[in-house]
């Protein structure tokens, strides 16, 4: 399988969403790295990604660094200790629809993502479109004693 990722917006910005700035315990207009994604498979379109990522993780980022694995690349400065992510089952608007190759309407997962490092500092907030036609997820489920 031939996995490629296409970067189609990455910006350094002070504007986001409040719920970002909450999920990252962002200072008030403390920049970020805004990274929209498309994965691909086989050439097939099978996820969107919106990730806010904390710009002093990644001091500089271009475009082509951001096709690889964010995650390699913020190891580089910070070990990533665990992510807390919540699924949701959604249908796809038009504009997402036209990204994945797929029509309006058909259902995806809505991955919404927080890594952390080891001690539990917030590092990145994604948002994530999977096609629901091409995806399994398996969890597992520890239970802490």
């Amino acid at each position: 399988m031939d996995v490629s990722t296409r970067v189609l917006d990455l910006r350094r910005t002070i504007v986001y969403p409040d719920y970002v700035a909450s999920k990252l315990d962002l200072a008030p207009q403390e920049p970020v790295w805004q990274i929209e994604r498309l994965r691909m498979a086989d050439g097939e379109a099978m996820t969107h990604e919106q990730i806010y990522l904390k710009q002093k993780i990644l001091p500089e980022l271009t475009a082509h660094e951001a096709q690889g694995s964010l995650y390699r690349l913020i190891e580089q400065t910070i070990p990533i200790g665990y992510a807390n992510q919540e699924l949701e089952a959604v249908v796809l608007e038009k504009g997402l629809s036209d990204l994945l190759e797929t029509s309006p309407g058909q259902p995806a997962f809505l991955a919404h993502t927080v890594a952390y490092s080891m001690d539990g500092y917030p590092i990145l907030y994604d948002n994530s479109h999977y096609r629901a036609d091409k995806y399994t997820f398996h969890n597992i489920l520890q239970r802490e004693h």
